[in-house]
């Protein structure tokens, strides 16, 4: 049974009307999330073009047309968890969440972790047997069938078969959407072993935390897995999530537990320093995005040996509870950290998937991009409390509710865009580097 509480005393704010002449699409959504992509760019297919916001009625999850309009998604290249959150608290919206976006962030980042070579070599005998790249080749009819395809072959190929289990939500509130979702952000995570291709064969044609205490229970058993890994990034991190999920979400499902839950949605974040210099995201919500771009922790005084900060504990201020040892943020024993809101990550994951089969192009192949994650914040208004409650389509003016969007794109990259970025990357990196010299 979903759960409502207030976490302040003011009522929700409104959020600024749309424009009246914006537009959006899932092409659209898509150049929002990095600046290498492009409009020209060939978009195949989209979970966007089926979305029906964070709905718990499952046939209308599932049921094509009549989506969620696009034009109350905002897109960036940030992760939307976190800023969906961030958003919620700055500006005093109601938030609805799923145990599917708390997960699906908590493996986006895992992915980000095994960008680093040396992470994803560390960990290899747990995917792969082998110490070469091994092939993962499906065959289907339609694209939409390949993240599930792909999901039942990796099963079989990793070394570790509690892997794919463990990867893939399967909770009250899961849709085939998120399933697919996560099944991309696998294959991104593992594409340090693996290379993709298919074949294409002819066939016939407040906060509100929806799901129920079970779902959040089972994510803390999934977030224990990474201990399996023992290593001392992952270690660290699973400690944070463990006394997130535990007192800011499987606890608010106990009614005498509200106050304290209350306290703990009080902590999700706040914000130090700013001026001339960065400014920090601290709270628990930055146990979400503890891994940058490149894999290794962006988060400053969480104690681990590899702390990109390794202060004194007597640097911080006396009501920094967050980042001290003790009872800390959560009162567990789980330290957090600091995270400059310039390396807030990605909430998304790109594999490259080589297609054949194409109508129109049977003899060629076809180099795909997918990219898959956290995407966006929706909006739209709270009607109900609890086990009633449900996001609906209003007018912009109505709109007081945001949530996170879990999303995947594929598309064919145009070559003649990217060899454009590339070489403007290239004389942008040249300049700096002649500056650098003083040959200027």
């Amino acid at each position: 049974m979903p759960v409502t509480f207030k976490v302040a005393s003011h009522s929700a704010s409104p959020l600024n009307p749309i424009s009246g002449t914006q537009r959006s699409d899932a092409l659209i959504q898509y150049t929002r999330l990095h600046r290498d992509y492009v409009a020209v760019d060939t978009l195949h297919l989209s979970s966007l073009n089926n979305y029906h916001g964070p709905t718990t009625d499952s046939e209308a999850s599932s049921s094509p047309g009549n989506g969620f309009p696009l034009t109350k998604l905002t897109t960036s290249d940030q992760s939307g968890f976190v800023r969906t959150i961030l958003s919620a608290y700055n500006t005093h919206h109601n938030l609805v969440l799923r145990p599917d976006d708390l997960w699906i962030s908590i493996i986006a980042q895992f992915a980000l972790f095994l960008e680093k070579p040396e992470h994803s070599e560390a960990l290899r005998d747990w995917f792969t047997d082998s110490k070469e790249k091994k092939q993962i080749h499906i065959e289907c009819v339609y694209l939409s069938q390949m993240p599930s395809l792909f999901r039942e072959a990796l099963a079989n190929a990793v070394v570790d078969k509690e892997l794919v289990p463990w990867i893939t939500p399967s909770f009250t509130t899961t849709t085939e959407q998120d399933r697919e979702v996560a099944s991309y952000l696998l294959m991104g995570a593992l594409k340090q072993f693996f290379d993709f291709s298919c074949q294409l064969c002819c066939g016939i044609p407040s906060v509100t935390l929806l799901g129920c205490k079970e779902d959040y229970e089972d994510i803390l058993r999934r977030i224990d897995y990474f201990e399996k890994f023992d290593h001392d990034d992952l270690t660290h991190w699973a400690g944070m999530l463990n006394a997130t999920v535990q007192k800011a979400f499987v606890d608010a499902f106990d009614s005498e537990k509200k106050d304290s839950v209350v306290n703990a949605w009080s902590k999700v974040c706040s914000y130090r320093g700013g001026g001339s210099g960065p400014t920090y995201l601290s709270g628990w919500l930055s146990a979400f995005t503890f891994f940058g771009n490149e894999g290794v922790p962006v988060m400053r005084g969480y104690g681990g040996k590899n702390d990109p900060q390794r202060k004194d504990l007597e640097d911080y201020e006396e009501d920094d509870e967050d980042l001290t040892e003790g009872t800390g943020l959560l009162g567990t024993k789980a330290q957090f950290g600091l995270v400059d809101m310039s390396d807030i990550a990605t909430g998304v994951c790109e594999v490259k998937i080589k297609v054949t089969g194409l109508r129109g192009r049977d003899d060629e192949e076809v180099d795909m991009l997918v990219v898959a994650g956290s995407s966006s914040m929706g909006r739209g208004k709270l009607e109900g409390e609890g086990d009633q409650a449900k996001v609906v389509v209003g007018t912009d003016q109505e709109d007081d509710t945001v949530f996170p969007v879990n999303a995947w794109w594929m598309v064919e990259q145009d070559p003649k865009a990217q060899a454009e970025r590339k070489a403007a990357e290239e004389k942008r990196l040249a300049y700096y580097e002649r500056l650098r010299n003083g040959q200027f």
